[in-house]
């Protein structure tokens, strides 16, 4: 079963900048070469990504409330939050809370 994807994306970047002078005798080339390498590497553990998408769908659906979009402390009192979560079918948070009476 798979359970793991990776992708992996390299780019290079060689620059070349060089000055010739052409004598009778002597050919000196003067300049300068740089190169660059980047490399991406994404990885994905399928589970996290099938909740993600999960998630999204819920979401569109209307019947998911996020408790950390806008929300924090001193915005918030017990009140505004219960008010939110009443008759939510699923609740996406984040961290934590103490809601007292």
């Amino acid at each position: 079963m798979l359970q793991e994807t990776q992708t992996e994306v390299e780019a290079d970047k060689d620059k070349v900048q060089s000055h010739k002078i052409d004598s009778k005798f002597y050919k000196p080339e003067f300049g300068k070469t740089s190169s660059e390498r980047t490399s991406q590497l994404e990885s994905r553990i399928l589970h996290h990504d099938l909740l993600i998408r999960i998630e999204e769908k819920l979401d569109q659906l209307g019947v998911l409330v996020d408790l950390n979009n806008g929300s924090s402390e001193s915005s918030q009192n017990a009140e505004q939050i219960r008010s939110k979560l009443v008759g939510a079918s699923y609740v996406r948070a984040k961290g934590w809370i103490s809601i007292g009476l």
